[in-house]
């Protein structure tokens, strides 16, 4: 990542976690939302320890995130495809290794809409 206060992430004991719009992103934007955001989120949904992770897009990376504690910690990232524009994306992200990750990570259905919102009203708990 890049150094300053407007990299995407960060380093907190020793773990890589989601910083500045980055984690902004992720603490409030939702999948169903057609805003247009610094990031793009994918997927929510829970891990087979039970957190909740989210894939995103934030040009030129696409990654994937899990909560432990206060933090979005950062299980993935990969460089996004160069020169790929427009409203459409798949819901795994661009990237083949990042549907790769999601599959390793996932256990469960995705979030819909519904508790994608829920989850977040409850400071992804």
């Amino acid at each position: 990542g890049r150094s300053g206060t407007d990299s995407p992430v960060a380093i907190k004991r020793g773990q890589l976690v989601a910083a500045a719009g980055l984690e902004q992103a992720l603490d409030t934007g939702l999948a169903s939302a057609s805003e247009k955001a610094d990031a793009r989120i994918g997927l929510t949904f829970r891990d087979s320890s039970g957190r909740i992770c989210r894939s995103f897009s934030k040009a030129p990376a696409s990654g994937l995130a899990c909560r432990e504690g206060e933090h979005w910690r950062i299980r993935g990232m990969f460089q996004g495809a160069e020169g790929q524009t427009g409203d459409y994306r798949m819901a795994a992200g661009e990237n083949p290794g990042l549907a790769a990750l999601i599959d390793q990570n996932i256990a469960g259905e995705p979030f819909d809409a519904a508790q994608e919102k829920a989850a977040r009203d409850r400071n992804w708990q």
